[in-house]
């Protein structure tokens, strides 16, 4: 039997039962009875897929963050890709063709008095396997996102106020479908220390600061 909707609102055709419990119940469909508490209490798109129309990109899908206030130390060797394995974060993509923006803040210090040359970069983990997010290889120049550490103190100082490496939101055009892992990456020109949260020597003084490293990717519709 068909559904029929009357001219004055009344609905015929629906076989008992056939609103489950919970639903939108068949005096919901007169005009302006379908309220967003109702659809709420009753619209259930678990392990659905939804379409959006063309032209309502750039919404923010999702955002996942992880941050650690544990210290330690991140041995470097020369010219080597080093993943911070301290500090990461997953990510499911909702869409394949979306973009997943990446920032990540590392408080530290390097051990080294003459640290200079680095860069720091991305690595974006599928399957077990780094892939390293950077500027494209240009012969033996090293390559990277953005410099591996801005010193703040004036001078050449490895025991108090740490500098930074502050990489603000790069846009991942990931085409995945799996879960990623990100993790911040650096590389620098020598054999050196980083002392994640910490100065490199730890006495209990107020110039022996302690701080937080964070890390966070926020998924973008395309």
């Amino acid at each position: 039997m068909p559904v029929t909707i009357s001219g004055s609102g009344t609905i015929t055709g629906i076989a008992t039962g056939g609103l489950p419990d919970g639903s939108i119940a068949s005096s919901d469909l007169a005009d302006n009875a379908v309220t967003a508490g109702k659809l709420a209490s009753s619209l259930d798109l678990t392990g659905k897929t939804v379409t959006l129309p063309s032209g309502t990109g750039g919404k923010v899908l999702q955002v996942q963050y992880n941050s650690t206030t544990s210290t330690g130390t991140l041995a470097h060797t020369g010219d080597t890709d080093i993943p911070h394995s301290y500090l990461t974060v997953d990510i499911t993509p909702v869409s394949q063709t979306s973009i997943i923006y990446v920032s990540y803040h590392l408080f530290g210090e390097w051990g080294n008095t003459g640290f200079y040359e680095g860069t720091a970069f991305l690595s974006r983990r599928v399957g077990g396997t780094h892939n390293y997010l950077r500027a494209p290889a240009a012969g033996n120049r090293r390559t990277g996102l953005t410099v591996a550490g801005f010193v703040n103190y004036p001078g050449t100082d490895a025991n108090s106020t740490p500098e930074p490496i502050l990489l603000m939101q790069y846009p991942d055009d990931h085409n995945q479908t799996g879960t990623i892992t990100y993790f911040p990456a650096t590389q620098v020109a020598g054999s050196y220390t980083w002392y994640y949260n910490q100065t490199v020597e730890g006495s209990d003084i107020a110039a022996r600061e302690r701080g937080v490293s964070w890390i966070m990717a926020m998924e973008v519709g395309s």
